[in-house]
């Protein structure tokens, strides 16, 4: 069941960065989750951002999960710890999203 006063709460926000994690990363379906709640949530948090960004690890790509939260067109940035496969390269430079590998040691 969805939170409707949180969502309503959250929607009245503009923000200069939203920022999500993410369950599942696909070079076809974009970004997914495991719950309808969650997706939507993650929806409202990208709309209210003037830059929106998703950090997740790199066990997340070629992941599905069962909801759509957005494709890659809705981003700009994605923070991850290693490259994603070439499908995943390949879209995400065909949305002009921004690809940010950090390694160990090095801060955001």
């Amino acid at each position: 069941m969805l939170n409707q006063p949180l969502f309503e709460f959250v929607s009245r926000f503009k923000v200069r960065f939203s920022v999500i994690s993410i369950t599942a990363i696909d070079a076809e379906a974009g970004l997914m989750d495991m719950s309808l709640e969650e997706a939507e949530f993650a929806r409202m948090v990208l709309s209210c951002g003037r830059h929106r960004m998703v950090i997740s690890d790199a066990s997340k790509f070629g992941r599905l999960g069962l909801v759509e939260v957005c494709g890659f067109d809705r981003i700009d940035r994605l923070v991850t710890d290693r490259a994603p496969a070439e499908a995943v390269l390949r879209a995400l430079e065909a949305a002009d999203v921004v690809l940010e590998t950090l390694s160990d040691g090095d801060t955001a």
